[in-house]
């Protein structure tokens, strides 16, 4: 939800500021300007892929956060590893192991 919440925040700074106000603003956040306006060019594709299939895409599920968490989850669960005991992560779907780890005793 955090996610979202600053993309509706910044959609909102984009209809205030100007070009240096909205870097200032993602600067002042710790957040790239380059992501959100790549978010807005996936939901302006998504919202005519919708239209094409005949739904209308402004319809909203009156904020129930829910659905908008469980279409994260969906989404986000092929990056998702779990940590094994030796220090390496597995995914949770499919078998790829990941050395990520690093044990500072040995430096």
């Amino acid at each position: 939800m955090t996610i979202l919440n600053a993309f509706r925040a910044y959609r909102e700074v984009v209809t205030t500021e100007d070009k240096f106000g909205r870097k200032d603003w993602c600067r002042k956040h710790f957040l790239n300007e380059r992501t959100f306006i790549e978010a807005r060019d996936i939901r302006e594709q998504l919202a005519m892929t919708c239209k094409k299939a005949g739904i209308d895409p402004l319809t909203s599920v009156n904020d129930r956060e829910d659905a908008i968490i469980r279409s994260f989850g969906h989404g986000l669960v092929a990056n998702s590893a779990l940590l094994q005991p030796d220090g390496s992560y597995k995914q949770t779907i499919g078998q790829v192991v990941s050395c990520l780890y690093l044990n500072i005793g040995t430096l």
